[in-house]
């Protein structure tokens, strides 16, 4: 970036050049840091250091050729594509730089071996419950590392939007706990380096792709995290953002090119416009001002119509997952980048992982927007493609328009509209046929950027029984529902922040969890450190998350529901069955302050499919939630208001 053009900029945003500037470097930088042998995706070494520009490069290997080296508008890069033999020896290799003056250097580089079977890894599905958590807020396993010399920020659990000192000693420290839950999959926020000067807590303005924060631990800790979620039969999820960086990456006063990231005259946010992607009858205007806006002051927009920028995202993906051993990655901003760019992005690291699971965050508020972003792969093995012939190779996508549903339907009991209340889930549930898999739906209560279901339900207070209720309502549909669930820590104890940060955004959702940090008063992680109903809740959510990974039916089986009517206008009744009927749950959720009862006839359509695959007639059930026995009969099933059923037929 000419540096009048970044004055220019930095002063728009209200920044310093200091606040935003990357830490210097001296000496040669090499990215990616290492690589393997036997991968697909083809290798380019980014190299950077003062006066590369026209330099040579060669290696000392037969085994590993150099195809190309390519030179960027700084003098201070170059890139280098690699080809790597399939027999090559794992090990350390000697490259050597030869300057235009004559002068040469040269650096080491490791192959390593590739783990085994890891092109073939299966990522996150509908058997698998994921933990979001924010590694800041979680637990703080190591005191020694709040602050770091290498970083801007340091540690003040005071601030409501500094840094608390979480870290992932913490995450790995209550692995059991998670594990006794019923997890089956962690997702943390961004856990790399992220050194702005203020707010890097959330871990979203990248500042180096290939290094986890230093108040998190090290590279080598994280692998060995991953290593030991995986023997307690959790998976790990990295959440990776390929639509901005942060002003103060490394990279951010020395570009490669002018149009690595996307630039203007002034500073210019996103409109934020990502329906024009689908939209027929978008101006251009409107879908560039999205997609080349900055989406925050501290958030470059990366260009990833840059074939090397778009090689440096796919690389760094793919050496996470290599190097780390994830089983899954949070595509932050999704619809942020021009659509066939990051369908390029998705589609290179499913080239190298074809069976991964990437997730992306497609924030709409209505069904067929975010269908028009699901990419999966359909029965010939190819990916689903839209009418307009744009696949954007996604393999999951999230369902808001269901998480939106929730959180009117919860709320509302009294005074109902037609489409108010409970109906607004079976609404939103109803509009499946615009997916193409609708089982594989990352389906969510709340996340890290929005208001805990303990404020959304009711103003929380420890003995509100009506927040508790609603929660556990809410609870039992997410777990029994179609779609992958995603759990926000913390709402399994309905947490939620001091009275004083009511209104205040993120510091009110965004809280340390109890028990997490050295001294404090109450440990929520233990039975004893928690009060009655957060018991109840904890015991409700743990009931539910460790039944599912038995139910095929739910993991694995259909889904048939019956629209809320008359005296039953707020009432939730569903079924999840395996097609022989050999597992076959109903689920009711009386979301009425009042009693109801239900008339078994309604549901002969389905009672009778399972007897003729079963042959019989005779259905009893146990409710998993209460252990109490329910046979169908002539006799009406009464459940109580504010109450729900999962009967295990």
């Amino acid at each position: 970036m000419k540096k009048n053009l970044l004055t220019t900029i930095l002063a728009a945003m209200g920044l310093s050049s200091m606040a935003s500037a990357a830490v210097g470097q001296e000496g040669l930088r090499v990215e990616p840091p290492c690589w393997w042998t036997g991968m697909e995706t083809p290798l380019t070494l980014m190299l950077h250091a003062p006066g590369l520009s026209g330099a040579g490069v060669s290696v000392d290997s037969d085994g590993i050729t150099v195809k190309a080296v390519h030179y960027a508008e700084s003098p201070n890069y170059v890139f280098v594509d690699l080809e790597i033999a399939d027999n090559l020896a794992p090990g350390e290799y000697t490259f050597t730089i030869n300057y235009p003056d004559g002068k040469t250097e040269t650096f080491a580089y490791s192959i390593g071996e590739r783990r085994e079977g890891s092109r073939d890894r299966v990522g996150f599905g509908s058997s698998d419950v994921v933990y979001l958590l924010m590694p800041d807020r979680f637990a703080n396993g190591d005191k020694k590392n709040d602050s770091s010399p290498l970083t801007a920020e340091k540690g003040n659990r005071k601030l409501p939007g500094g840094r608390h000192g979480g870290d992932l000693q913490g995450i790995m420290d209550h692995l059991d706990y998670l594990a006794d839950l019923g997890i089956t999959a962690i997702w943390p926020t961004p856990i790399t380096l992220d050194n702005e000067p203020t707010y890097s807590y959330h871990g979203y303005a990248c500042a180096d792709y290939y290094q986890i924060d230093p108040r998190y631990g090290s590279n080598e800790l994280y692998r060995s995290l991953v290593a030991a979620a995986h023997e307690k039969g959790i998976k790990f999820i990295q959440d990776i953002v390929p639509n901005h960086s942060g002003t103060a990456h490394w990279w951010f006063n020395d570009l490669p090119f002018q149009d690595w990231i996307h630039q203007h005259p002034t500073f210019t946010r996103s409109n934020y416009a990502m329906s024009g992607h689908s939209d027929p009858h978008a101006a251009q205007t409107d879908i560039d001002a999205c997609v080349t806006g900055w989406f925050d002051t501290s958030m470059p927009d990366m260009n990833l119509s840059n074939p090397y920028c778009l090689q440096y995202y796919i690389q760094l993906a793919v050496w996470w997952i290599e190097y780390a051993d994830l089983d899954g990655i949070r595509v932050d901003t999704y619809p942020y980048t021009r659509k066939e760019d990051i369908s390029a992005w998705t589609a290179g690291i499913l080239n190298e992982f074809p069976n991964f699971t990437l997730v992306g965050e497609c924030w709409f508020h209505n069904t067929q927007q975010i269908a028009y972003w699901e990419g999966c792969r359909t029965a010939d093995g190819g990916f689903k493609t839209n009418a307009d012939g744009y696949t954007s190779h996604l393999p999951m996508v999230m369902d808001f328009a269901l998480t939106d549903a929730i959180s009117e339907a919860f709320v509302q009991n009294e005074n109902l509209g037609y489409d108010d209340g409970i109906k607004r889930v079976y609404g939103s549930v109803s509009l499946d046929f615009a997916y193409y898999n609708p089982y594989n739906l990352l389906t969510f209560i709340t996340n890290h950027d929005m208001e805990r279901p303990a404020i959304r339900f009711g103003t929380y207070k420890d003995s509100d029984e009506t927040v508790l209720a609603r929660m556990k309502n809410a609870t039992t549909l997410l777990l029994t529902m179609r779609g992958v669930p995603q759990w926000y820590y913390g709402d399994e104890i309905l947490m939620h922040g001091p009275e004083e940060m009511v209104g205040k955004g993120d510091a009110w959702w965004r809280t340390d969890f109890p028990g997490g940090w050295p001294g404090d008063k109450v440990n929520a992680f233990t039975s004893a450190g928690r009060t009655d109903l957060q018991n109840e809740m904890f015991d409700h959510t743990r009931t539910l998350m460790q039944w599912r990974k038995t139910s095929e039916a739910v993991t694995k089986g259909k889904l048939m529901h019956f629209m809320p009517f008359g005296d039953l206008v707020n009432a939730y009744v569903y079924f999840r069955y395996t097609p022989d009927f050999k597992d076959f749950v109903m689920v009711v959720i009386n979301n009425g302050t009042e009693s109801i009862s239900l008339d078994w006839a309604h549901y002969a359509e389905i009672f009778d499919a399972a007897a003729a695959a079963l042959g019989t007639d005779s259905f009893t059930a146990t409710d998993i939630l209460t252990g109490a026995t329910v046979s169908r009969s002539t006799e009406p099933l009464d459940v109580p208001g504010m109450t729900s059923l999962v009967l295990q037929f």
